[in-house]
Order: structure tokens, then C-alpha cells, then sequence
């Protein structure tokens, strides 16, 4: 399988691992794939749009524990723009372009 050499090549890619996780649910292969879904967190994969909305992962969509991962990217992307407004410069909503 293509996607799974992709890892194996960049273990620490986390499109990769995505990627691999999206063929193995679309296969059924649903612990398998929460296993990629995780590695793919854990190297740096945020988009937890794509989970929800990926027909790929319907097999897995309503497990607990992909449940969890989308509630844990959800958060973590909540926080990363709390943290970016926070940066903004005071005048910053004043400035167009």
C-alpha cells in the first residue's frame, strides 16, 4: 500500500499518517486506523474539519475515541487562536490593507 510506505519513508509526517488512516477506515481496519489518526496528532496534524468531514472515515466517525481526537484538536485549535489574538498588536484591528 502506497500510504503505508509513505509513513514508513516520513514517520514523522503527519499528512502521511493521515492519509494512511483515511484508507484503513475506508477498509474497516478501524483500530488501525485510530492508531494513524494518532500518530498523526502527535506529529503535528490539526485539521480536525477533515476528520469530520472525510467520507473516508465513516467507519469511524462515531467511535469514542475518534470522538476524542476531534474534541482534543477542537481545543487545541481554540487555544492556538486565543494565542495568536493575544500576540496582535494593540492597533492591529485598526490597519487595513
Amino acid at each position: 500500500m502506497r500510504e503505508r510506505a509513505a509513513v514508513e519513508r516520513e514517520p514523522e509526517n503527519p499528512e502521511a499518517a493521515y492519509r494512511l488512516a483515511a484508507v484503513e477506515s475506508s477498509l474497516g481496519m478501524s483500530q488501525y486506523a485510530i492508531d494513524h489518526l494518532h500518530k498523526s496528532v502527535a506529529s503535528g496534524w490539526i485539521d480536525y474539519r477533515s476528520l469530520a468531514m472525510d467520507p473516508r472515515f465513516d467507519t469511524i466517525r462515531q467511535m469514542p475515541e475518534a470522538q476524542e481526537i476531534v474534541k482534543v484538536l477542537m481545543s487545541k485549535v481554540a487555544e492556538m487562536r486565543v494565542n495568536m489574538q493575544n500576540k496582535r498588536p494593540r492597533n492591529y484591528e485598526g490597519v487595513t490593507q
